[in-house]
C-alpha cells in the first residue's frame, strides 16, 4: 500500500475583509485553511448565533452590530475550529435640519447637528457652487438663490464612517424691485407731489430711503406726500431695501410756478374781517377801489362774472358797506391757478384822519376818493389859524399844488385836479406855524 504525506496537520487561520465595518456595511470572511488531506468541508456560524455558511469565504451583505465568527474545517480524518471577531462602528447620526422658505435672491444658513456616532467629523455639503465659502465646514452660508434648492450634507468619522441628511431651501417671490413713480410729474407750486415706491418681490419688511436734488427733502416713507414751495426742475430718489438686497429708481418732475396773487397789496388799512377767514381792508365811502389780480396776459375769473386783471368795487355811497370778492387766476400755459379773496369794508371812519395838534389847532381832514383818478377832494374842519396846503410827490421835491387855506369858518373844502399827474404815491401837507402834517392818497394807473 502506498501512502502519500501532503502539507502538514489541518489548521485554519480565518479573517475577515476588514477588521471593523461601519454599521449596515457587509464583509466577507476567509477560512483560510491549509495541511490535512486539503478535501475541505466548511462549517461557519456566528456569536450571536444568526449566521451560518457551508463555503469557504462567506459574504455578508450587511452588518449592524458585533460578532465573532465561528469556522469549523473538517478533511475527512480531522477537524479544527477557529474564529476571527469583527466589530461594528456606529454611523454619525445626522440632521440638516428642517426645510427652508426664503425670499427671491435671499442667502440662508445650513446647519449640520450630529448625535453621536464619532467624536470628530469631516464635513462636505453639496452643492458646492451653490455654498459662499467652503463646503466643508458645519454651517455655511449659502449664495443668494433664486431657485429652490436641494442641499445634502456628509459627515464622515474618525473611523471613515458616514451619515448623510438633505434639507430644501424653497424661493418664494420675485426679486426686490422699485418701479417708483409720481403721481403727477409735472405740478404746480404749493401742490402736493404724491411719491409711491411701488415695489415688489424680496423679503419684507422693506425699508426705504428718499431725496431730492437739488433740495433738503428726505422721507422714509413707503409713499411718501409733500407740498412743494420751490419751481424749478428736481429729481426725487428712492432706494428700497429688504434684509439682504436693495433697488433703487429715479423720479423726474417739474414744478411750474403758480401765479402770485395779493388783493390786499397796496392797501394801507388791513382790519379783522367779519367773514373770518378772508382778509379785508378798510376804506373811505367815497374811496374809488381797484382790485388788480396782477399777472398780466393770464385767464381771470372774478366772482363778478369779470374776466378783466382788474376790477373796480363799488359802493352805493350813503353808508357803511361790506363788500366780498374773490379771483381765479390761470396761467394759460402750464395750467396753474391761484385763488385769492377779499371783503372790502366801506366806512365813513376811513375818510377823516385827525390832525390833534398842528399850531394850536385840532383838525379833521377827509381826502377822497383815496386812490384818485382825475380829482381829489379835500374837505378840513377846524381852521382857526393861517394854514397852507401843499401836494407834492412823494418824496416832497416836486411841489404840485400850494394854496393858502381859508381860516375861520366851520369847514373848507376844495377840488384838486389829478388828471395831468402820472399813477403813484403824493402827500397831502397841512403847513400852519412852523408846524407841518401829511397824508398820503395814490393816483391809481387808468381803469379800462
Amino acid at each position: 500500500m502506498d501512502i502519500s504525506l501532503k502539507g502538514g496537520p489541518l489548521r485554519a487561520e480565518p479573517s475577515a475583509s476588514a477588521p471593523f465595518v461601519c454599521s449596515g456595511e457587509g464583509i466577507t470572511l476567509h477560512a483560510n485553511a491549509a495541511g490535512g488531506s486539503e478535501n475541505y468541508v466548511y462549517t461557519w456560524y456566528s456569536d450571536p448565533d444568526k449566521y451560518e455558511f457551508d463555503v469557504s469565504d462567506p459574504t455578508i451583505p450587511s452588518l449592524t452590530e458585533a460578532y465573532t465568527f465561528y469556522v469549523k474545517v473538517e478533511d475527512g480524518y480531522s477537524d479544527i475550529v477557529a474564529s476571527v471577531p469583527v466589530s461594528v462602528k456606529d454611523n454619525p447620526d445626522v440632521y440638516a435640519g428642517h426645510d427652508i422658505e426664503i425670499p427671491y435672491e435671499y442667502y440662508t444658513l445650513l446647519e449640520c447637528i450630529v448625535n453621536g456616532g464619532g467624536s470628530s467629523f469631516d464635513y462636505t455639503w453639496s452643492p458646492a457652487d451653490k455654498i459662499d465659502g467652503s463646503n466643508l465646514i458645519q454651517n455655511p452660508k449659502t449664495i443668494p438663490l433664486i431657485s429652490n434648492q436641494v442641499f445634502s450634507v456628509i459627515v464622515t468619522n474618525e473611523f471613515g464612517c458616514q451619515g448623510s441628511d438633505d434639507v430644501k431651501v424653497s424661493v418664494d417671490g420675485g426679486p426686490l424691485t422699485t418701479a417708483a413713480y409720481a403721481e403727477n410729474p409735472v405740478i404746480c407750486q404749493f401742490d402736493s407731489l404724491f411719491l409711491f415706491s411701488s415695489v415688489s418681490g424680496g423679503g419684507k419688511p422693506w425699508r426705504f430711503e428718499w431725496w431730492v436734488e437739488p433740495g433738503n427733502f428726505t422721507s422714509d416713507e413707503e409713499n411718501p406726500a409733500i407740498v412743494v414751495s420751490d419751481t424749478g426742475n428736481y429729481i426725487y430718489h428712492v432706494v428700497v431695501y429688504d434684509q439682504q438686497n436693495s433697488d433703487s429708481a429715479d423720479i423726474s418732475v417739474r414744478v411750474n410756478p403758480s401765479p402770485f396773487l395779493n388783493l390786499a397789496y397796496g392797501f394801507d388799512s388791513i382790519v379783522e374781517s367779519p367773514q373770518g377767514d378772508t382778509l379785508a381792508v378798510a376804506v373811505c365811502i367815497f374811496d374809488t377801489v381797484y382790485l388788480d389780480a396782477g399777472n398780466p396776459g393770464f385767464h381771470y375769473v372774478w366772482s363778478t362774472g369779470s374776466t378783466d386783471q382788474m376790477i373796480q368795487a363799488a359802493t352805493t355811497g350813503i353808508g357803511t358797506d361790506l363788500r366780498s370778492y374773490y379771483v381765479d387766476v390761470f396761467d394759460p400755459v402750464t395750467g396753474c391757478a391761484t385763488s385769492d379773496s377779499i371783503a372790502i369794508i366801506f366806512s365813513f371812519a376811513m375818510c377823516t384822519y385827525s390832525i390833534d395838534e398842528l399850531n394850536g389847532q385840532s383838525l379833521d381832514v377827509v381826502l377822497y376818493p383815496n386812490p384818485v383818478n382825475n380829482n381829489l377832494n379835500v374837505r378840513v374842519k377846524g381852521l382857526q389859524k393861517p394854514t397852507e396846503i401843499m401836494i407834492t410827490d412823494v418824496t416832497g421835491k416836486t411841489c404840485l399844488y400850494r394854496m393858502p387855506v381859508p381860516y375861520g369858518h366851520d369847514t373848507w373844502e376844495h377840488s384838486f385836479c389829478f388828471d395831468a399827474f402820472p399813477p403813484g404815491t403824493y402827500l397831502v401837507t397841512f403847513i400852519s406855524g412852523g408846524a407841518v402834517h401829511s397824508g398820503k392818497v395814490v393816483k391809481s394807473y387808468p381803469f379800462n
